[in-house]
């Protein structure tokens, strides 16, 4: 697993305090313990769901095609830059994938 980002540490960390913040408040208003425990477990299981597709956006590469009305597109994720190269050139060279010689 790689190490966090500091925008995933920001939404774990407001994620947490929201969810602090809810079940003090509905603690205070006589709700029921499950239904709380169920609320905030939401509210972390919610901020913990966003940081992780944060975190697999940022380490997805795109390419595409430039040639007008093609619709190919590649989409990588940690592989080696090797590898990246590889895509990029697959993907931006319309030769290659157009079916043309």
């Amino acid at each position: 697993m790689k190490k966090p980002t500091a925008l995933q540490a920001v939404i774990l960390a407001s994620t947490a305090g929201v969810a602090g913040r809810m079940g003090h408040q509905l603690a205070t208003h006589d709700v029921s313990v499950m239904a709380t425990v169920s609320a905030v477990l939401a509210v972390l299981s919610t901020g913990l769901f966003i940081a992780s597709r944060v975190a697999y956006v940022g380490r997805t590469v795109f390419y595409a095609c430039p040639v007008k009305g093609c619709d190919v597109s590649i989409s990588a994720r940690d592989v080696r830059t090797a590898q990246h190269d590889r895509l990029r050139v697959l993907a931006t060279d319309h030769s290659k994938h157009s079916g043309s010689a």
